[in-house]
């Protein structure tokens, strides 16, 4: 009896413990939203673009230019390292896992590296049966790496409007570095980008990493598969 007792104060004071370590954080939204009838426009640019070629005038660009077409960003869905950021400061993962993927469909694929190619329509879909709750991806960062300040994050399957509500989104996230759970961070159901703010992080010495976890999701209308577009970062100590 004294050793049951024993047990259960050791896992109470465990989960205490844990539930101290655990912050939640909500997501701020950025103007950086995506819509169907922006990228058609961007899309009509990047054709007129493509049939000029050479002979692309100021005026020609001045045209483009109105209609949204932005040289610096390239893609419609580019995200996050037009001009110098804090990637120039080699600043980044050096590698990303996952739990699970969602197996290729015929040109798509749904590989974790989507998830880091500053593209907002190219998800990460975790691979498993249900809702995908507790799958989890994974950034390996180097020692020495640029203090981490700021995660930025694309929700569920961006493509388009009809992706985006036909797949699962993600809720929230629990967030782990260097292998200890640090916040929940709680994102909202939108296309536009949004990020969090956290303590700046790194590891003088070691490879160190962060996890991100699925524990809540919004629904999809259509399918139990849940996607996350992009999730890139930003920092300090390259400027």
């Amino acid at each position: 009896m004294k050793k049951l007792i024993y047990l259960i104060a050791l896992l109470a004071a465990t989960s205490a413990a844990e539930a101290q370590v655990i912050k939640e954080i909500n997501s701020t939204v950025t103007k950086h939203c995506f819509n169907d009838k922006d990228a058609a426009i961007y899309a009509k640019a990047e054709k007129f673009i493509e049939e000029k070629g050479d002979n692309m005038t100021e005026a020609d660009w001045d045209y483009v230019a109105k209609l949204g077409y932005d040289e610096m960003q390239g893609s419609y869905f580019g995200l996050g390292t037009a001009g110098c950021s804090w990637y120039c400061g080699d600043g980044g993962p050096i590698k990303i896992t996952a739990s699970s993927r969602l197996a290729s469909q015929g040109a798509n694929n749904y590989n974790e590296k989507n998830l880091h190619d500053f593209l907002a329509n190219t998800p990460w879909v975790e691979g498993v049966e249900g809702d995908g709750i507790g799958e989890w991806v994974e950034y390996t960062f180097k020692a020495k790496n640029p203090r981490i300040t700021s995660i930025y994050i694309v929700n569920g399957y961006n493509k388009s409007e009809s992706a985006f509500k036909n797949n699962s989104r993600v809720k929230k996230l629990k967030l782990y570095i260097k292998g200890k759970p640090v916040a929940i961070l709680n994102l909202q159901d939108t296309r536009c980008e949004q990020f969090f703010k956290i303590d700046p992080v790194t590891d003088a010495n070691k490879e160190w990493t962060m996890k991100f976890e699925i524990v809540d999701i919004y629904k999809g209308d259509k399918w139990d598969d849940t996607a996350i577009s992009e999730i890139y970062f930003d920092g300090l100590d390259v400027h």
